[in-house]
C-alpha cells in the first residue's frame, strides 16, 4: 500500500476561504518553493504512483514543496 501526503494545496476551497477571509493568498505558502502546490501537481504523483511504479510498495512521498511535516 502506497499513500502520499500532500502539503498545502491551492484548491478552489482554499483559494475561497483565502479571498474570503483576507488570509494568506495560496501563491505566498511557507515552502522551499514559494508556494503552495497546484491540484495537478499532487494528482501527477499519484498517478505516478498507480501508473508507473509497478515495484513501489509501502511508500508515503511528501507532496509539500519542501515544507517540514511533522
Amino acid at each position: 500500500v502506497n499513500t502520499v501526503a500532500p502539503g498545502a494545496t491551492a484548491s478552489r476551497a482554499v483559494r475561497a476561504l483565502a479571498d474570503a477571509s483576507g488570509g494568506m493568498p495560496p501563491g505566498k505558502a511557507d515552502t522551499q518553493m514559494g508556494r503552495m502546490a497546484e491540484p495537478d501537481e499532487v494528482a501527477e504523483e499519484i498517478a505516478c504512483l498507480l501508473y508507473r511504479a509497478r515495484f513501489i510498495t509501502g511508500q508515503t512521498p511528501f507532496v509539500n514543496g519542501g515544507s517540514y511535516m511533522h
